[in-house]
This record gives structure tokens, C-alpha cells and sequence, in this order.
């Protein structure tokens, strides 16, 4: 039911704004860096460990799916040390893996975390860009060509800060964007009630908006 799901967003956000790598409904393109309050990484170098510590230092591999995932081997630091370092962090951040795997997605939800340099953040202007539409347009190809030609490294791939915020975003009206927010709620709440049925009827109407 997840896949199925995945194709209809996939789908719905063709619908709705295009196939964006060649913009067909014109979207004005705005460059990233001006739909941010703050862009930054973690940190470059190795932070003091603490076993006992209540912060978890995270980097590009523990952003899954939307979330901050804490994998079991995910070290800790202490207060101090998360102090030192601290990112001005909020309800509006999302952070994107921009080294060794390029392109991983989360929301930030208040959890006790100390970001490494795999880490980027920036604190989206919610009245301007959707994070939701920012969300999936990070997970498409246009995204992922981007990235592609502006990464470096052969072995271990690298987007630099700049190329974050010189990323430009076709930048639909923003009640647009909300629209295609409230419709992505309402195919996630229908979760894994897909009928086989309801799943035919959509894969059919889905092949239509893809051909048509």
C-alpha cells in the first residue's frame, strides 16, 4: 500500500505543478537561500562522546522517511557539548544529507540533537514555501539532477552550503502549495485502506495523468 501510495503522490505533484526540470506551467524560480531564514551544516570535525549523554549526534544517515531516525549506533554528547556547538534550530527546520548519500529528508521536532557536517539545515519562510512541497521536491529527480551536476567527490559525493542555497525552486502561489499539502494529508490518512479495487481505479487514473 506504501508504493501505492508513493505513485499517487508521485502523480499528484506531476498534476499539479509540472514535470519541474522543464517547468511547463512557468513557475517563477527563486533560489533557495531566500526562502530560508538561516542555512548552515554541523559540525566538521569530532565532537567529545558520552555515553551517558541525552544528545544524539546525527548525521545524513539518521534522516529517514521524514523523521530523525536514532540508529544504534548513533553516538551521544553531553550538554556542554551540545551547547557549544548549538544550531538555532525550530518548528520550521528541515534538514537534507548533502555528503555521502545526497538528498535524505527531515523534519525537525524538537529532538535533543547535535548535527555533523553530513547535516545541512535551514529554517524555511513557512508563509512563502510549503515544507511539505519543499519536502517532495527534494525527493524528485529534479533535486536529485541538480545535485547530481553540482556535487563533488568521486568516492564520497559532496553538495557544498553554496550549492544549497544557490538551488533554484520553481515557486508555485502558495495557496497552490497548501492545496497540494492538504491533498498529500489526505492520501497519507488513507494509509493502508487501499482496497484492491480503490488500487486499480488509482494506478488507471494515475497512468491517464502521465500520458495525458
Amino acid at each position: 500500500a506504501s508504493e501505492i501510495r508513493d505513485e499517487i503522490i508521485r502523480s499528484t505533484f506531476l498534476d499539479m505543478f509540472g514535470d519541474l526540470n522543464i517547468n511547463p506551467k512557468g513557475w517563477k524560480s527563486v533560489l533557495l537561500n531566500d526562502l530560508v531564514d538561516k542555512l548552515g551544516d554541523g559540525i566538521h570535525g569530532t565532537p567529545v562522546y558520552d555515553e551517558n549523554g541525552d544528545y544524539f549526534f546525527i548525521n545524513g544517515t539518521n534522516l529517514r522517511d521524514k523523521k530523525i531516525k536514532i540508529l544504534e549506533n548513533t553516538k551521544r554528547v553531553n550538554e556542554l557539548e551540545y551547547l557549544k556547538h548549538k544550531k538555532e534550530l525550530n518548528a520550521s527546520t528541515m534538514f537534507v544529507s548533502i555528503n555521502g548519500t545526497v538528498g535524505n529528508i527531515a523534519y525537525y521536532n524538537g529532538e535533543p540533537v547535535m548535527l555533523g557536517k553530513s547535516v545541512c539545515y535551514f529554517n524555511v519562510k513557512e508563509s512563502e514555501v510549503s515544507k511539505t512541497y519543499l519536502y517532495y521536491l527534494i525527493k524528485s529527480n529534479y533535486f536529485a539532477n541538480y545535485a547530481r551536476g553540482n556535487s563533488t567527490g568521486s568516492t564520497i559525493r559532496n553538495l557544498s552550503l553554496k550549492a544549497m542555497r544557490n538551488f533554484p525552486i520553481p515557486l508555485p502561489p502558495i495557496n497552490i502549495q497548501n492545496e497540494f499539502e492538504i491533498l498529500i494529508q489526505s492520501i497519507s490518512e488513507m494509509g493502508i485502506n487501499l482496497s484492491m479495487q480503490n488500487a486499480e481505479l488509482l494506478s488507471k487514473s494515475i497512468t491517464q495523468s502521465l500520458i495525458g
